[in-house]
């Protein structure tokens, strides 16, 4: 994946080649849904221009590995960030390739709000999207719980940033959650930054430091894009508007359901935010 730099030296005689590898750096933007991601895609390009490309599947559910990334990269030389939904860990630095991995975290409950009204509003694309354009919340909800497969509205951040995964790209489900969990805090507590959707500010000027040491004066344009909730809203104005509007019963199985994801958001809040006091 990195190039060779390459000069001849004569010894007496003889004539040696003598190369040096050249790490590839790139910024990689794991691009959760409905975790700021649009706002992070609008920078990188304003930052990168050409050199920042998309990349995913056609299929919603697709997975793309490391594996997969290293040979996108390696038939477009010239990129220098990548974005993509699709992606998931592990994510290892090798002898001729250095990540430089961006994630946004978000309260799993106001991702799910948020979520819903996105896709409510987005018409019938995708069968999740068919559903919310027909269903209340807790109708949605109910929806993806049916679902086996579905973590939409199940743990959605553990089980995307989890390395304990089938051959396809799916999490081995038949696995404990706490271990799912245990291998997406690992992931995030390996990252020299991250961010934190409800303290987004902060976040990019911790992960901007961060990135300027490899790419010098990293200042992207950060107007935010695609959003669901407007600025001044409270989160947890917006979450007693969820209880509200589900009910008692079927908030509180939502939390149940996303006891991980909590567990991973609080840890990484509190993670952040000692970093930035």
């Amino acid at each position: 994946m990195g190039s060779n730099l390459c000069r001849g030296k004569t010894y007496g005689d003889s004539r040696v080649t003598l190369c040096a590898t050249i790490m590839r750096t790139t910024v990689v933007h794991l691009h959760l849904f409905k975790n700021a991601g649009t706002t992070v895609e609008r920078g990188l390009q304003s930052y990168f221009g050409k050199h920042w490309v998309s990349f995913d599947k056609s299929t919603s559910a697709a997975r793309i590995s490391q594996a997969e990334l290293e040979e996108f990269l390696h038939s477009n030389p010239s990129v220098k960030a990548v974005s993509s939904h699709h992606l998931r860990p592990p994510l290892d630095d090798g002898s001729t390739m250095k990540w430089l991995p961006i994630l946004f975290l978000r309260h799993p409950i106001d991702r799910i709000r948020s979520a819903y009204e996105f896709e409510r509003g987005q018409g019938s694309v995708t069968p999740s999207s068919k559903a919310a354009a027909s269903m209340s919340l807790v109708e949605w909800v109910q929806f993806h719980r049916d679902r086996p497969r579905s973590t939409q509205c199940r743990n959605f951040q553990t089980f995307g940033l989890t390395s304990i995964r089938q051959e396809t790209g799916r999490p081995v489900f038949r696995r404990p959650v706490k271990r799912h969990f245990h291998s997406a805090r690992a992931f995030v507590k390996e990252l020299p930054a991250f961010g934190v959707v409800e303290s987004f500010d902060e976040s990019w000027n911790w992960i901007s430091d961060w990135i300027d040491d490899y790419y010098p004066n990293f200042s992207p344009d950060m107007g935010r894009a695609n959003a669901t909730t407007d600025e001044g809203d409270v989160l947890e104005e917006r979450l007693e508007r969820m209880r509200a509007d589900m009910g008692d019963p079927a908030f509180e199985q939502l939390l149940v359901d996303n006891e991980a994801d909590l567990a991973l958001y609080l840890w990484a809040s509190r993670r952040a935010r000692a970093k930035w006091a």
